[in-house]
């Protein structure tokens, strides 16, 4: 996989890396997305010191992605993304 870039390439890779041990990795599909979203990230925020929901919301919409909410678990620090939908944070 191309390397990430932005300032949360870390802790993308930390996340993927968890996926992935817990068999819930799906390699098409998420790893493609997440890099786009590193980039548009780097490209949009480069000097950001955390992940923002405005952010999020401008990437979902240049996208046409239905809206999501993030949230950083306080006891695991990962982020938790829902979408609005869906009616209770993944």
């Amino acid at each position: 996989m191309t390397e990430f870039t932005s300032h949360l390439a870390p802790l993308i890779l930390e996340y993927i890396t968890y996926q992935k041990a817990s068999g819930r990795w799906n390699d098409t599909s998420y790893g493609p997305n997440l890099l786009l979203f590193d980039r548009y990230h780097e490209a949009h925020d480069p000097e950001a010191t955390c992940l923002s929901q405005e952010l999020i919301d401008t990437w979902c919409v240049a996208n046409e992605i239905p809206k999501l909410t993030i949230r950083v678990d306080p006891a695991s620090m990962w982020w938790l993304v829902s979408s609005d939908t869906a009616g209770h944070v993944a």
